[in-house]
């Protein structure tokens, strides 16, 4: 009976760390996500850093969504932000949120990195070169907008008691 309880047990562990890395991979890079498990989760307190922030969002959407199938948008804004995710976590950013066509990057946080701009200018370029291969549903090459900004923020959980987001507030993030 003690063997079945420690098996049991395990599998418990074994399951709640499973589920964890699955939330973690959600909005962070593997290594990110993994530096975070190992400092068990104080990594995501709130605390004043300098980072820099990645703006990017598709230019016309509006005119986009007026004259296409939604089943279309959703299948072009799904490979967009593939592509996007793919050049945030390539260089250990975070994706803070997605706002309809935009997506919201923090670099230099929940990991410190020194390089932090340095790694926003190289997701930007990644995405740029990545992104020149998608096209609209009327097949026309689809237009992205970069904004790139550093600057100091506050930055870790936010929300109410029964929903937060990991996520920066500052002057740098408007």
């Amino acid at each position: 009976a003690g063997t079945a309880f420690q098996n049991t047990l395990l599998i418990q562990e074994v399951r709640r760390e499973t589920e964890e890395r699955a939330a973690l991979s959600r909005f962070f890079s593997p290594a990110v996500a993994e530096h975070i498990r190992s400092k068990s989760g104080t990594a995501l307190s709130n605390s004043r850093k300098e980072i820099s922030v990645l703006f990017t969002d598709i230019r016309g959407f509006t005119a986009l969504s007026e004259t296409n199938d939604p089943e279309e948008l959703v299948d072009l804004l799904n490979r967009y932000f593939h592509e996007l995710t793919e050049a945030i976590f390539e260089v250990e950013g975070c994706v803070d949120k997605f706002t309809g066509d935009g997506v919201l990057a923090l670099f230099g946080t929940p990991v410190p990195q020194s390089d932090h701009a340095r790694r926003a200018v190289r997701a930007g370029q990644d995405i740029l070169r990545r992104c020149s291969q998608l096209r609209t549903p009327d097949g026309e090459p689809l237009a992205i907008g970069i904004g790139i900004a550093t600057g100091a923020a506050i930055v870790g959980p936010v929300g109410s008691e029964k929903r937060q987001e990991y996520t920066a507030i500052g002057d740098v993030v408007n």
